[in-house]
């Protein structure tokens, strides 16, 4: 009797082991399938497209390794550093619910409040419990789309014009990466400083 317990026992053990680890393989397959970033939609150009056009700054030294660095900062210029050397602030924009001539106009309040680079990041949170409001949620909605792009194109031609720095990020998975972030719009680089 306590061997047929036991037998039982140790088949249902090694049972509840093999299911244990098909559930284990299965969802550590299924998660790593979400991981994988989705391709461009068909004609969609990267992100990265709209960096690789940026023009850098005219205050940003030339031949520096990147764009922003400080070398040959002059300290006199304190009170009045070059853009590359001045705060950015994140820009958050309701997904895509902004026009140009909105966007153009607080660069400008940006740049002579002395801001030197903003970070643009289209979001949705907070945005989904409004409601009896269509209109405005179809705006929203209208990010990653062709108008969405325009405006964008017009923004950062603007910021170029008037010497603001732009960084892109890509809904919230922000530039370093995220399962939405394709590989040639995320970060590559990074860059730190130490005393001499």
């Amino acid at each position: 009797m306590l061997r047929s317990v036991l037998k039982i026992g140790g088949i249902t053990l090694a049972v509840l082991l093999v299911l244990a680890a098909t559930l284990t393989g299965w969802t550590l397959h299924r998660l790593q399938a979400h991981l994988e970033p989705p391709p461009n939609p068909p004609g969609q150009p990267s992100i990265a497209s709209y960096a690789n056009a940026a023009t850098p700054a005219a205050d940003i030294e030339p031949g520096s390794p990147l764009s922003g660095t400080l070398a040959g900062f002059d300290w006199s210029r304190i009170d009045d550093p070059p853009i590359a050397a001045r705060p950015w602030t994140r820009w958050w924009w309701p997904g895509g619910d902004i026009n140009a001539q909105t966007a153009r106009a607080q660069l400008d309040v940006l740049r002579a409040a002395g801001f030197g680079g903003v970070e643009i990041q289209p979001f949705l949170g907070g945005m989904i419990n409004m409601t009896n409001n269509d209109e405005v949620m179809a705006r929203v909605y209208a990010f990653d789309t062709p108008s969405y792009y325009e405006t964008l194109d017009q923004t950062l031609e603007h910021a170029a014009e008037i010497g603001l720095q732009v960084d892109l990020t890509h809904f919230s998975g922000w530039p370093p990466g995220g399962p939405e972030v394709l590989l040639e719009d995320s970060n590559t680089i990074l860059a730190y400083g130490k005393p001499a």
